[in-house]
Order: structure tokens, then sequence, then C-alpha cells
């Protein structure tokens, strides 16, 4: 489903700050490389988020709500040559949090039509499978494998996700330890076929 990672320095986007420490911990625990940003990348990432972002790696995107800008960080990071994958968290599922909205503002505010809602709704919906279809997009270019972990799944979700017309899918995950360990394993894979002449 994802490209191999040429070696095991790691890129971390993250929704909020919490989560982004976490996922860094894990990776120096399982072995992966969290390196600090060039300034070049930096000032590239001063171009679409706020002054108060973290300015290291994790890339914390403080909550924006702009659909277009973890798009346009995860291109800057992939592109990063001292970066071989991405994991990113929280920009998918937050669907989830818009549903649990929608049934509250219907409940008390009568003015809220369920036609107008279930046109947000779609909209929403349309966004998360913009950025999925984007991501592995980016994977198919860069060839580097992203691994997500969502804010939220729901009964329908799969880990893995097809893109028609792509040649990786996306990865979905439901918590940092998964994506962590996953691709701790496929460093590990590159490593060993390096050793044994295979590559």
């Amino acid at each position: 489903s994802l490209p191999r990672p040429r070696a095991s320095r790691v890129a971390i986007m993250t929704l909020g700050g919490g989560w982004g420490v976490v996922t860094a911990d894990l990776c120096n625990e399982y072995g992966l490389e969290v390196p600090e940003l060039s300034e070049q990348i930096t000032q590239e990432i001063n171009q679409l988020l706020p002054d108060y972002w973290s300015h290291s790696n994790p890339v914390d995107l403080v909550g924006d709500t702009d659909p277009n800008v973890p798009l346009a960080v995860m291109d800057k990071l992939l592109a990063w040559e001292e970066c071989d994958a991405v994991i990113h968290l929280g920009v998918v599922g937050r669907k989830y949090l818009f549903y649990k909205l929608r049934d509250a503002c219907l409940k008390v505010n009568p003015d809220i039509t369920p036609e107008f809602m279930a046109q947000v709704e779609e909209l929403v919906d349309e966004v998360e499978r913009h950025y999925i279809t984007h991501v592995v997009g980016l994977m198919d270019k860069y060839d580097k494998p992203v691994l997500g972990v969502s804010l939220a799944k729901g009964p329908g979700d799969t880990t893995v996700v097809e893109v028609e017309g792509m040649r990786n899918k996306g990865v979905f995950y439901a918590a940092p330890e998964q994506a962590v360990k996953s691709l701790s394993r496929m460093c590990r894979y590159t490593r060993w076929r390096k050793r044994e002449g295979l590559d």
C-alpha cells in the first residue's frame, strides 16, 4: 500500500502539539530519527502557518482550519531531502466532530434545516476525500511513505483506503503507536534488503 522508506528519518505533521510529542517519543523508542527542520524548510512553512507554529519537527498545524494548509505543508515535508517518511495526525477524521455538531445544532436550533446540514456534510466529506487523494498523489510523486492517524474513526472506516488510478493507497491508523510501529518495521525491512544486496 505504501512506498518503502529509503531510511528512517521521519517528519511529523500534527493538528495538535500533544499528539506530535507523543509520536516523536515513540519514534525515538522504535529507532526512527526525527530530524530538526532545516532553515530552508522552516522558512517555507513560515509562509503557510501563523508565526506561533512550532518551528520544529513535529510540525504543529496549530489547529488551522484551512483545508489547503495541511496539503501544502505535506508537500514541503515530502520534498525535503532529510525526510524519508511522514506521519500525519488528526487531519483525517475531523468529519466526526462535524457530525456531532450537526446533530446538536439540529436539536437546538429550529432555523437550521436538515437539508442545509446535509449540504455542509457533503462539503466536509469532500474535503476529506480530496485530502486523502492528494496525499496518495504525493506518495506517487515523491516515492516516500505517508502514514496517517485519524482523529476519529467510524464503523465504515478502514485502515487502507484505495484511491482510483493511484499506485499507492491511503493508510490511516487509530493511534500513533500503530503508525510508528508499522513504519519502524518498514525501515527494518529496508535495512535487511540493503544488507542482502537486494536493492
